[in-house]
């Protein structure tokens, strides 16, 4: 479970990059006068399947896991540099992954790693709360019981990362569904749960 929702945390991010990035600097320089079917299964409907995805899939998604995008982003970047080196006309992206123009392509992938996979993991994170709205909104907070999702309370007193962190609160609440395969006494943490 949690290398599928890792892959999912990347792949949710990596769509509406893709799509962000193809129609702001390559789109632009094929000069068409109309996106084409190429262009909508290419570059528009990954975006749209994961819109659908974050709505319905049972995924939580977590704000934390920007890194795993973002290393992604820098192990792409890096075979750009690679598969560039071997032919110096070889480029992916022309005007995005341009290594004949270092400066303006280190430029492009730092705004991209450090402010678009950031704001695009918002997004992401946006379309989870929406869903958890929906969900609340149909079904109330006695439907939770129902879908198997209990609400826990971590005493941090107990738990030995919360104690590193110097965390100030003492109990640590949050929502989490039964199939997240985590052990929490693997911290430390005594726990209780509370039907809703």
């Amino acid at each position: 479970h949690r290398v599928t929702w890792m892959l999912f945390a990347t792949v949710s991010v990596g769509a509406f990059m893709v799509t962000a990035v193809y129609f702001s600097a390559i789109y632009p320089q094929l000069h068409q006068s109309s996106v084409n079917q190429e262009d909508i299964h290419l570059h528009i409907m990954n975006s749209v399947l994961i819109i659908i995805d974050l709505l319905l899939a049972a995924y939580p998604y977590r704000f934390c896991h920007v890194i795993y995008p973002m290393t992604y982003g820098l192990i792409y970047a890096i075979f750009t540099v690679i598969y560039w080196s071997f032919d110096h006309s070889r480029v992916i992206y022309p005007n995005v992954t341009d290594w004949n123009k270092p400066g303006s392509t280190l430029l492009y992938i730092a705004l991209l790693l450090f402010i678009g996979t950031p704001i695009t993991s918002s997004i992401c994170f946006a379309f989870y709360r929406l869903r958890l709205w929906l969900f609340v909104q149909y079904y109330g907070w006695a439907g939770m019981r129902y879908h198997s999702v209990p609400r826990i309370s971590i005493n941090a007193e107990d738990c030995w990362i919360f104690q590193n962190l110097h965390l100030k609160k003492k109990k640590f609440y949050g929502i989490f569904p039964s199939f997240i395969p985590f052990n929490f006494s693997s911290i430390g943490a005594s726990i209780t749960i509370h039907q809703f």
